[in-house]
């Protein structure tokens, strides 16, 4: 049977256009494993702030990635001498006062007044106060569905899957007088179940969250593999888990690189908490990420995945769909959350 020319070229243009309509459709389910793997421009998914290039700043490069579908970060704070409170890294706002120096600046962040640090080099378009990247963070979860602390992002108690701002008050950072400084915007912006202070396992941190420190947000407590000496060298550590602290806290946070054992003992230490996992920094953390989700602890998320495995071989299939959109997955932040 012969069909008439036109017949034909209909039947090729239905094909093409089911082929795109496939196509678009397959790309909606892979949207965000693309974004893993092609990252935002310019922009880390790991230490974001520390290894993009200078210009992208705090701020842009949170409305970057929050138009790409991500909603869960990880950023530093740190105190000027006379208590304004940037968000960055401190290594990364060094680098830039050290950028137009032919000398390394001595003094860091903390022992110069605010106008100094501008005059440095360490302007208010890349390295903002807290107060206005937490308003933009507040703009955006008003748009974010269930908006700011909903019960559509609460399980037990706790938040999943909803917009989160992990905020690490770095050296003095971590004092009453600029953590109260913070609380103070959270609760005005109605950010209480959206920020999440980042505790380690340190008696400094846990005596003024004790007695001194008055926050309004959530708690979040991290598990590092190492510890700092005296002469600066980082040495391999298992932190000790103590139930009395997981009370207060709404989050657990354990580096991946920890041994399996401690996971374990985490899972039954802990009263329904979401974990959030960090320092995923190759196929084989998020491998053993995925294999501790499934057997020995309920995990919520991935944070911390560098750009080294974000721009690997494409992932294996089963790590793939831990990492589907349906489950709200994304890079993000100065480390980021993937939440599964």
């Amino acid at each position: 049977m012969v069909y008439p020319a036109y017949v034909i070229i209909i039947l090729i243009a239905v094909y093409v256009l089911y082929s795109k309509v496939l196509g678009r459709v397959h790309a909606s389910h892979t949207l965000t494993n693309y974004q893993m793997a092609h990252p935002v421009p310019s922009v880390q998914a790991k230490r974001l702030l520390r290894s993009c290039p200078l210009g992208t700043g705090t701020l842009k490069a949170f409305q970057a990635l929050w138009k790409t579908g991500i909603h869960c970060f990880d950023m530093d704070a740190v105190l000027t001498k006379d208590g304004h409170v940037l968000v960055t890294h401190p290594k990364r706002i060094q680098a830039a006062l050290n950028s137009t120096k032919t000398a390394p600046l001595e003094q860091n962040v903390q022992n110069l007044q605010l106008d100094q640090v501008r005059e440095l080099g360490a302007p208010a378009a890349l390295f903002p106060e807290v107060d206005e990247l937490l308003e933009a963070f507040a703009e955006s979860v008003k748009d974010y569905p269930g908006g700011a602390g909903s019960q559509q992002m609460l399980i037990q108690g706790a938040p999943s899957r909803g917009p989160l701002l992990f905020l690490e008050f770095k050296d003095k950072a971590f004092s009453a007088a600029a953590v109260s400084q913070v609380s103070e915007a959270v609760k005005r912006l109605g950010l209480e179940k959206n920020v999440a202070m980042f505790l380690v396992s340190d008696a400094h941190q846990e005596r003024l969250v004790a007695e001194d420190i008055s926050w309004e947000g959530l708690f979040i407590r991290g598990y590092m593999d190492a510890q700092q000496s005296p002469d600066g060298v980082w040495v391999p550590d298992t932190p000790s888990i103590r139930r009395d602290l997981l009370q207060r806290h709404s989050m657990v946070g354990p580096s991946i690189k920890l041994p399996v054992a401690f996971f374990a003992e985490l899972a039954t230490a802990t009263d329904h908490q979401p974990a959030y996992v960090w320092n995923v920094d190759d196929a084989s953390g998020l491998q053993k990420a995925i294999n501790v989700s499934a057997q020995d602890f309920s995990m919520h998320g991935f944070s911390g995945l560098s750009k080294q495995l974000l721009e690997a071989p494409p992932l294996e299939e089963d790590m793939l769909r831990c990492i589907d959109r349906k489950h709200n997955a994304g890079i993000g932040g100065e480390g980021i959350d993937v939440t599964v």
